[in-house]
Parts: C-alpha cells; structure tokens; sequence
C-alpha cells in the first residue's frame, strides 16, 4: 500500500486485487485514527513544512514559473508562497481539532 499527501487530501492506494484488501483498508484508516501527535512533533513538522515552503522561493527559475503556470491552469493549486503565510497561523489546538474531525467526512473511490 501507498499513504501519500496529495493538493486535496490524503491519497491511501491499495495496488492489487485481493479478497482481504478491504480489511487491510479498514485496519490502515482504524491506525491513522489512533494517531494523537504531541504539541512538541506539531511544532518541528510545522516547522520543517513552514521551511520547505520558503526554500520553493530559492529553487530554479524554471521550478518557480511551473509552479505560478500550476497556479493559474488549476483553481486547486495553491502557491507555497500561500501555504508559508497560512501555517504560519495555524496553532496546535487547530490542528488538534481537524485530527479530531478528520474521518467524519471520508470519500472511497
């Protein structure tokens, strides 16, 4: 299986077909929920995320003109330099309550 974050949410990929997919599924999702981060590893992922962010503006020229053509041909996209200000703001306790309500709304495809 494959857990990735993609520009709409999180992308859990079960590649191959077998009866017990649907149980590893479930017990995967049933993990994820139990995941209850501490405010110390809040702050450092925020940080680390907050930096890769700011470092978009330091990548080549060409990098920085995909990322402004993505930007204006997807109404999606958001800027890193967007993403920099935004987590700038947001706080454990926000965090904490979107961890919280995250599976109330889950889509299967």
């Amino acid at each position: 299986f494959e857990l990735t974050t993609t520009n709409k949410g999180i992308l859990l990929k079960i590649d191959g077909y077998n009866d017990k997919s649907e149980v590893l599924f479930t017990d995967i999702l049933n993990q994820i929920k139990e995941i209850k981060p501490r405010e110390q590893k809040f702050k450092l992922y925020k940080e680390q995320l907050l930096r890769q962010y700011q470092n978009a503006s330091l990548e080549l020229p060409v990098s920085q003109a995909y990322e402004l053509m993505q930007s204006i041909l997807r109404k999606d996209y958001v800027l890193n330099k967007t993403k920099a200000n935004i987590i700038k703001k947001i706080s454990f306790d926000q965090f904490h309550d979107f961890n919280e309500n995250l599976f109330k709304k889950t889509y299967i495809e």
